[in-house]
């Protein structure tokens, strides 16, 4: 039997135990003597088993009438879809980060304007300078305990703001999939608006690089252009590289700007 159907006899023995076929006893030797009663119901088992269908419900589903069978795969197609639809967001979402990836580079030091989408912000850590430097943080660990061991990761971007002395370190997601999701919808987080930002890409070592000396160029731009800056400058992480045997982040500065018309 184990050969025909190419599975353990650990399987088959649990087979028996839920009912599903039983084998009769050779009175001498006490083997088991498999008919081919138990081989098309093993057969049918394991068909059933390839629609989704619950072994519990199984045996039902070979001795009966019943419509166990039907509700059975309507509920396994209802179940596919969603992993689908779930695969086709991930797709999109994978896609968006592939086109980033093949020009950031090209973008660096360049000036451009771009609407930011709306977002649901989760806040990770926060600090000042000196205490990032130091490692010394308030981590959320409700976001840290849930979001770093979960598929839906990939939908966020790491973002660092600069508020004043007051670094805080977020992990954002966009609305169009945020509300596609379910995993964090439980957890706190703060909506930020759909918003217009003056935007460039550069190349530093560390975050910790991320201060006055770094942002003056962009700001003076903005100032140059008569844009109004309407609030903190935000960081995304972009991409990195090794270059000469030294680690580099490529991070995208954001910002927020009013331009008069």
């Amino acid at each position: 039997m184990s050969k025909i159907l190419n599975i353990s006899n650990e399987m088959i023995r649990y087979y028996e135990k839920c009912g599903v076929i039983e084998p009769n006893r050779n009175n001498n030797n006490k083997y088991r003597e498999y008919t081919m009663r138990d081989i098309f119901a093993l057969t049918e088992c394991l068909y059933y088993k390839s629609w989704g269908i619950k072994l519990s419900d199984i045996k039902d589903s070979i001795y009966t009438c019943d419509n166990n069978a039907l509700d059975n795969m309507c509920l396994y197609k209802k179940e596919l879809s969603k992993k689908i639809d779930y695969l086709q967001l991930k797709c999109k979402r994978i896609d968006e980060i592939i086109q980033y990836q093949k020009t950031f580079r090209i973008n660096e030091g360049n000036y451009w304007i771009k609407m930011i989408p709306s977002k649901k912000v989760f806040a990770f850590a926060a600090g000042t300078q000196e205490q990032f430097a130091n490692e010394e943080l308030f981590i959320d660990n409700e976001f840290g305990s849930k979001g770093f061991f979960n598929d839906d990761l990939i939908f966020f971007d790491i973002e660092i703001k600069l508020d004043n002395s007051i670094v805080k370190w977020n992990y954002t997601i966009e609305s169009k999939y945020f509300e596609s999701l379910e995993a964090f919808k439980a957890l706190p987080a703060f909506e930020q608006r759909e918003h217009l930002c003056l935007c460039t890409v550069l190349k530093v070592k560390s975050f910790m690089d991320i201060g006055t000396e770094l942002l003056n160029p962009i700001l003076d731009y903005a100032k140059e252009k008569k844009y109004s800056v309407t609030g903190p400058v935000n960081t995304v992480l972009i991409g990195r590289s090794y270059e000469k045997n030294e680690f580099f982040r490529y991070i995208e500065i954001q910002v927020p700007v009013e331009i008069d018309k």
